[in-house]
């Protein structure tokens, strides 16, 4: 068994006041050593302990290891007018001090710490029961709320020294006082209760959030702020906003543009004065640049933390009628549920909107210029900030100024539901200098709107941006006259990112087999070539072409001969005019690296037809001599008559 050691603390009485009187409490002075367990001892075990002038005011219980326990104070034990000590009394606080700490004593080493752990996380366990989380619940957060319990013990620590130097004070203050006085004092209550009781009175202070937020990981120098932000929730209501807004995060599929890439286009790019939200946003998105990245949004949990920790007060609103009437907005606009939680983090203010007030009348701005309800949603989704008050009082002037610049009224709703960003765009201070540097590029004024409308986003860049991009293509060929002419077929490909697209697009290339001499050949025949997907479109064609047995140099060879051959689908268009030939003209597949044009051909209109009169005819010629005549030049050649007749398909 466990030995245990009970002291008493007594102060010795001086009704004079003097410099040498000590003005603290002196341990020790009496003590007992008992085995436990401590249940059933008999008062006249303590008859000993009576000392005449050091009344015992408060006692304390510590392992023979010598592992303090901390005090257990039940008031006066010393009856200053007989000298004897209240037995009773000192029973009770002593049997209370052997269950605080565990009146079986198997512990030989008194593991008061961890015994006081336990306590702890019991007290805890208690106030989110109290607050109405099940005890499931209750054990799960408490479990994972390590640094909550360790304050709780430490702030218990604090006030056991604190009460402590108060017996200190009381002493002192009261040494003019008679003794009846003295022993009045030290019956009073608010000093008396054992381990349990102040435990839970400690733990009660944060009605459960703090444990709560700390399970979720919330990092403990914020949930102090955070839990004062949320106080007035009731605890169950939080956890299901919580877990709603986490189900949200958790079904958001990050396919396509990346949604940090988002961000940072959108706060690079906006140059409007941005709103109270707006600016809230970009604060939140600054911090979480500096702490792992926008990148790390993709992982739901995180996600839900750093909006716990930026924006509380969306954990204030009313889950039924103030959040989720907002997701329902988006969804009814066409935002599919694996893009909502892309859309909330991008704007979290939106869950603070009111929708009747504010959100749907924003939207009716777009309205008012066209543009139809059926496409808010991919709107939404290309850019989130259509949402905010900014950019609403913003689109009647960008329509003003697209119409200014010779777009015609029909098109603009197409430009802004194809590039929404625009409507970020200070028509002064970003559009109108971007105007100014086309035409001095040689854009004149009667051909602007038609190269703002086949790519409104060439606004969205700054001149120094298209002058990077000009500068790319001059290495590659490209000379004033031919920037031109691009400028006027794929005015895309200025308001491209040079190192993401671009490069990217002639890195694959020439990983291909293309000499870089011969670039300029299939950008200036083919320049779409350089505003389509590596990852999406060329690679998955190319590896297409390798699994039905072309090397690498008979495709690259294809692609010098026909730069649009990269950009058919593989599935509708290269799989089955290949199947035709090999299958039903039974020509060797190796036939296209010749003239690979072929695929540029209707199948129904051009090829099979053709093939079938040759075949009809028994005429053997190559693809090109087949496909490359017009009509009347087919006729006269293979059938001997100016004009063809083709027989209609069966």
């Amino acid at each position: 068994m466990a030995s245990w050691k009970i002291e008493f603390w007594a102060h010795p009485l001086c009704l004079c006041p003097s410099a040498e009187c000590p003005s603290s409490l002196e341990p020790r002075i009496a003590s007992t050593r008992m085995v436990a367990p401590l249940v059933g001892m008999h008062s006249n075990q303590f008859n000993y302990l009576a000392c005449e002038s050091y009344p015992i005011v408060a006692c304390s219980i510590a392992s023979r290891s010598g592992g303090v326990r901390g005090r257990i104070r039940s008031g006066i034990f010393h009856d200053f007018k007989s000298g004897d000590i209240f037995l009773d009394r000192a029973k009770t606080c002593f049997l209370t001090a052997a269950a605080a700490v565990g009146a079986d004593g198997a512990d030989e080493t008194g593991d008061i710490d961890s015994e006081l752990q336990e306590e702890a996380r019991a007290a805890v366990v208690n106030v989110l029961l109290a607050a109405g989380l099940s005890e499931e619940k209750a054990s799960t957060v408490v479990s994972s709320a390590p640094g909550f319990l360790a304050d709780l013990v430490r702030a218990y620590k604090e006030l056991e020294q604190e009460l402590e130097q108060l017996e200190q004070f009381h002493f002192t203050a009261l040494r003019k006082v008679e003794k009846s006085l003295l022993e009045e004092t030290w019956s009073d209550e608010s000093l008396t209760g054992d381990s349990k009781a102040r435990l839970q009175q400690l733990a009660s202070k944060s009605n459960g959030f703090a444990p709560l937020l700390e399970s979720l990981g919330v990092s403990l120098s914020s949930v102090p702020r955070i839990t004062h932000a949320l106080s007035s929730q009731r605890l169950p209501d939080l956890m299901r906003k919580i877990e709603y807004t986490e189900e949200l995060l958790t079904a958001t599929v990050h396919e396509g543009r990346p949604v940090d890439d988002l961000m940072r286009h959108m706060m690079k790019n906006l140059s409007l004065s941005p709103d109270e939200d707006l600016q809230r946003t970009l604060s939140f998105y600054e911090k979480l640049e500096a702490r792992r990245g926008l990148g790390a949004l993709k992982e739901a949990h995180y996600a839900l933390l750093q909006l716990i920790d930026s924006f509380p007060q969306i954990f204030l609103r009313d889950l039924e009628n103030e959040i989720k009437p907002t997701v329902h907005l988006l969804e009814e606009y066409g935002v599919p549920r694996e893009k909502l939680g892309r859309v909330i983090l991008c704007f979290p203010p939106l869950l603070l909107k009111d929708v009747t007030a504010e959100l749907r009348p924003r939207m009716k701005e777009l309205k008012k210029v066209g543009v139809a309800a059926r496409n808010y949603g991919r709107m939404i989704i290309k850019y989130p900030w259509l949402l905010s008050q900014s950019v609403a009082d913003n689109v009647e002037e960008t329509f003003k100024f697209l119409e200014s610049n010779k777009v015609l009224k029909s098109k603009i709703d197409g430009i802004i539901t194809r590039c929404p960003q625009l409507l970020g765009f200070s028509s002064r201070a970003a559009l109108v200098p971007m105007i100014q540097h086309l035409e001095k590029c040689g854009v004149k004024s009667k051909r602007l709107g038609r190269v703002i409308a086949l790519a409104p986003q060439i606004l969205t860049i700054t001149p120094e941006e298209f002058d990077d991009v000009v500068a790319f293509l001059n290495r590659y060929g490209y000379d004033t006259e031919n920037i031109d002419k691009l400028l006027r077929r794929a005015p895309e490909i200025f308001a491209a990112n040079i190192q993401g697209t671009l490069q990217r697009k002639v890195d694959f290339l020439l990983e291909l087999g293309i000499k870089p001499a011969k670039l300029f050949r299939i950008i200036k025949f083919y320049p779409e070539i350089l505003s389509m997907s590596v990852d999406d479109a060329l690679r998955p064609r190319v590896t297409y072409l390798r699994n039905r047995g072309f090397a690498n140099h008979e495709i690259s060879r294809m692609v010098f001969k026909f730069p649009p051959l990269l950009g058919y689908n593989a599935e509708s268009v290269l799989s089955p005019k290949l199947d035709f030939l090999t299958e039903t003209m039974k020509r060797p597949i190796k036939d296209v690296v010749q003239y690979p044009k072929f695929f540029s051909f209707s199948l129904e209109k051009k090829i099979r037809p053709r093939a079938r009169v040759l075949a009809n005819r028994q005429i053997e010629c190559d693809l090109q001599s087949m496909l490359a005549k017009n009509d009347d030049q087919f006729a006269a050649e293979f059938l001997g008559f100016e004009t063809m007749y083709l027989p209609p398909l069966k």
